[in-house]
């Protein structure tokens, strides 16, 4: 199945201002889930929200939820080889990181906007990766880990299933009082039609 992951991080802004903007509750409670909704303060300053699968915020919701501060999110999905990051600062989008690796091939990386530094040496490495390895007839995608490296790099935080040095930090579970209210999503147009809805495309 591979995983399928969202989270998004901030910094300079309240935890209780950073939580109603987003529209959760803190519960208080531990998570024991690796994949539920909650959150951690990380070493790096970054409040870290781990949101299950595709419900990552959409551009007008993130740069709401950055005014004031900084604001980053990431979005993977192993099964169809799709990694996005986006940055925002006091209220704009101001970077974006995403590979379509199923659909449009293993090099794919569209850059938008000013990116952070770290950007240029984590492309690298992967391409270094990945031509080493086509070279050796060695299926594997590094270009996918690209967006969640350089959040990574800027937060120290990443919930794809690859280890982080001091281990997981302890997560305490979020509420969501509006997902029992939402109506059902329509079907059809498959993961980028819903992904293009989540990300405020569609």
């Amino acid at each position: 199945m591979g995983i399928t992951a969202s989270w998004i991080a901030a910094r300079g802004i309240d935890k209780a201002e950073v939580f109603a903007r987003l529209g959760y509750v803190d519960t208080g409670e531990a998570a024991d889930d690796d994949f539920e909704l909650s959150y951690a303060q990380l070493p790096s300053g970054w409040l870290v929200v781990l949101i299950p699968g595709y419900r990552d915020p959409s551009w007008d919701r993130m740069e709401a939820l950055c005014a004031g501060g900084e604001a980053m999110s990431c979005t993977i999905s192993e099964t169809v080889m799709y990694s996005l990051a986006h940055g925002y600062r006091d209220g704009r989008h101001v970077w974006s990181v995403e590979h379509h690796g199923g659909d449009m091939g293993t090099y794919h990386l569209d850059v938008w906007g000013s990116p952070p530094p770290e950007l240029e040496p984590i492309r690298l490495r992967q391409m270094a990766k990945q031509e080493e390895d086509d070279a050796g007839d060695v299926r594997v995608d590094h270009i996918f880990d690209v967006p969640a490296e350089l959040t990574y790099a800027l937060c120290g935080y990443r919930a794809d299933g690859q280890a982080m040095p001091g281990g997981e930090p302890p997560m305490t579970l979020l509420r969501d009082p509006e997902a029992g209210r939402r109506a059902p999503r329509e079907g059809g147009g498959g993961v980028f039609k819903t992904l293009a809805r989540w990300f405020g495309r569609g």
